[in-house]
């Protein structure tokens, strides 16, 4: 067949694939009805213009905070953990305590003060 010019489609009937959006599970093909479209896409920018404004204030909090003196990297840490499951926060401070005390208790051995920083 080389030489003969024959096309790799010949044959085959031409037809326009039809687009398939997914959404929510179901295929919507270019046919369908897509009066939701543009709600939702208004929908999902009005709302990441509301967390920009958010991000915004909150950003402008923290400059309060550390213009009146506090250190922002603990007020972070302060707020991040408030979210947190008070059972969770627990266990972690327990897990941090016996890491300290079994720490301070290596640092005693005679292999602790060996491998101790000379001052």
């Amino acid at each position: 067949m080389e030489g003969e010019g024959i096309s790799h489609n010949q044959g085959v009937e031409n037809t326009t694939p039809v687009i398939s959006i997914i959404f929510e599970g179901k295929a919507m093909n270019e046919q369908s009805d897509n009066s939701r479209l543009p709600t939702l896409v208004a929908r999902i920018e009005r709302l990441e213009a509301e967390r920009a404004d958010v991000a915004l204030a909150v950003r402008e909090i923290y400059t309060e905070a550390k213009s009146a003196g506090y250190e922002v990297k603990i007020l972070r840490k302060l707020i991040a953990e408030r979210k947190l499951d008070t059972d969770k926060v627990a266990a972690a401070q327990s897990m941090l305590e016996i890491y300290r005390d079994e720490l301070t208790a290596f640092e005693s051995t005679p292999l602790g003060r060996a491998s101790a920083p000379a001052l």
